[in-house]
């Protein structure tokens, strides 16, 4: 079943075929007269309405597919240990729509092409000089430093913007000192948000 927007398209496209052909002429006393002709036409008009419709279909098929079908969020969870040179893998996923991301690698593997929101936070031991990255097919995006004084930690998040292509690969890194992993601190999300 079409939804509103579904039946304007296809009233439009009805409107189309029908001013291209001249249906006005299927009215007229010339019908008579080119029957075969107007007959010919008719079939054209409707198999060209058939392809509409098709297309429609296969529109709404693909809408079920929407920017926002494309999500996940994950967390890692408490007492898991990140290893520096490694994907970190967040093993606590809450939602995994398409099944982009892998919780036993670590790595988001782009379903559906287009604009992603990607966003990863880091909580570095106490006094521990950290990085944390995040990598797109092993091309470095960006990171989050930490250099606090002995004794204190800080959580931080950042965040991504970036076209994917499908099949491309999206992982966050520890790339030197320690994390803690305390109530969800650590986590990886992500969302479509536009072709």
């Amino acid at each position: 079943m079409f939804s509103c927007g579904k039946e304007v398209l296809l009233f439009l496209s009805i409107v189309q075929c029908l001013t291209r052909s001249n249906v006005g002429a299927f009215m007229s006393h010339k019908f008579a007269k080119h029957g075969k002709e107007q007959h010919d036409n008719i079939w054209e008009i409707l198999d060209n309405l058939k392809e509409r419709i098709v297309a429609l279909e296969e529109h709404e098929h693909e809408e079920a597919h929407d920017h926002h079908a494309a999500l996940f969020a994950a967390s890692l969870s408490e007492g898991n240990v990140a290893t520096t040179g490694v994907p970190i893998v967040y093993d606590q996923v809450d939602l995994n729509r398409e099944e982009g991301y892998n919780s036993t690698s670590g790595v988001f593997t782009c379903p559906i092409a287009g604009v992603y929101f990607l966003t990863y936070s880091s909580l570095a031991a106490p006094g521990v000089k950290t990085t944390v990255a995040i990598l797109k097919n092993s091309d470095k995006l960006s990171s989050i430093h930490s250099a606090l004084p002995e004794g204190s930690s800080q959580q931080a998040e950042r965040s991504e913007l970036l076209f994917l292509n499908k099949g491309d690969e999206v992982f966050v890194e520890l790339e030197e000192g320690s994390l803690l992993s305390e109530s969800g601190s650590l986590k990886f999300t992500g969302y479509r948000v536009s072709d």
